[in-house]
């Protein structure tokens, strides 16, 4: 066998988590894309966030990293069309 294939083999399929909160940023039809486990007990997902709250929230992370001048981060995280605007 070869070594790829071993490693195929060998290899745990990640399987998420299913997920009732629709309204959740994480949740891909039905399973949170987030968590490799949601058992919080009684207590609700304490990474629930809508889709507004998601993008508001990366919206501020870009101005921080505009205001202390971290281009760089920019670039990784956002992608090069970002981070041409940003210069």
């Amino acid at each position: 066998m070869k070594n790829r294939e071993r490693q195929r083999a060998n290899r745990k399929m990640f399987i998420p988590p299913s997920c009732d909160r629709c309204d959740c940023a994480c949740n891909r039809h039905g399973a949170c894309f987030s968590l490799s486990d949601n058992i919080f007990g009684d207590k609700n997902c304490p990474f629930f966030k809508t889709s507004e709250q998601n993008e508001a929230e990366k919206n501020d992370v870009l101005a921080h990293l505009k205001a202390i001048g971290r281009g760089d981060l920019i670039d990784y995280y956002y992608g090069s069309k970002e981070a041409k605007a940003w210069a």
